[in-house]
């Protein structure tokens, strides 16, 4: 039996369900910055819809030019397709000349390859049923086990482990909220789902990093690195919040700058 709500109860659910959507804005920075463009297109899409589908559950009001179950399907679209931007990026692919050498660019032409089959996909299955678990695993998995077939039998990706250390805790711990937040009874203010919202920003941060784009491989000779900024937390968020008045920190402080 559902448990009414408070007014008060409404308000912290907009905080702990709405406004951790906000977590994700240093992630989106970083898209940003590399100029990668399907994705932040895709960041800013995921962080629109749910913050819209969360504020309106949060605060009972019906709809807002959709209605919250028309944001809440939006939502699970931009939260796939994120995830598989993640397994996507780990496959670390390369793209080749017109003289055939290898290049490392930041989104190689397979990656978009795949990126636009996964978003169509997922379209698809969700709108069959966007609250079926497979309509909303299927399109992970798949890009899991391309992945997984691309590192076993064409090449490992070039990984840095200070930015896998970094995040993996955080996304690990995201998983778990996420998995406690399932269950909306147990999770009566949506507390759990709030904090898969900001750990799995931060997770994500540093995972999306932990591919060195602009690492030699051992295995294959690459002749052009597109430039790739690498950045710690604290020193993103300062930029963000003073409007660049405090610069960003590459890479070689990223320890002590989380």
């Amino acid at each position: 039996m559902d448990i009414p709500r408070t007014p008060t109860d409404h308000l912290v659910m907009f905080v702990v369900t709405g406004l951790t959507n906000l977590a994700c804005i240093p992630l989106i920075y970083l898209c940003y910055n590399r100029g990668s463009i399907f994705h932040l297109y895709i960041g800013c899409f995921t962080f629109l819809t749910s913050f819209m589908y969360h504020s309106l559950e949060a605060l009972g009001v019906p709809s807002f030019y959709l209605t919250g179950s028309q944001w809440h399907r939006l939502d699970n679209i931009g939260s796939i397709m994120s995830l598989v931007m993640v397994v996507v990026n780990f496959m670390d692919n390369l793209d080749r000349d017109s003289a055939g050498n290898y290049t490392s660019p930041l989104v190689a032409r397979v990656d978009y390859h795949l990126l636009y089959s996964a978003l169509l996909v997922t379209l698809t299955m969700q709108t069959k049923h966007p609250w079926d678990l497979e309509n909303t695993l299927v399109p992970i998995l798949a890009a899991i086990v391309i992945g997984a077939g691309k590192i076993l039998l064409v090449r490992a990706p070039r990984i840095d482990m200070r930015y896998v250390k970094l995040g993996a805790p955080y996304f690990l711990a995201a998983i778990y909220c996420f998995a406690k937040g399932l269950d909306e009874h147990s999770d009566y203010l949506r507390i759990h789902h709030g904090c898969w919202h900001m750990l799995s920003s931060v997770g994500i941060f540093y995972l999306w990093q932990s591919v060195d784009k602009m690492k030699q491989d051992k295995h294959v000779h690459i002749s052009n690195f597109e430039p790739s900024a690498r950045f710690g937390l604290i020193t993103c968020l300062g930029h963000i919040c003073t409007f660049g008045y405090v610069p960003i920190v590459y890479d070689h402080k990223v320890k002590s700058s989380i």
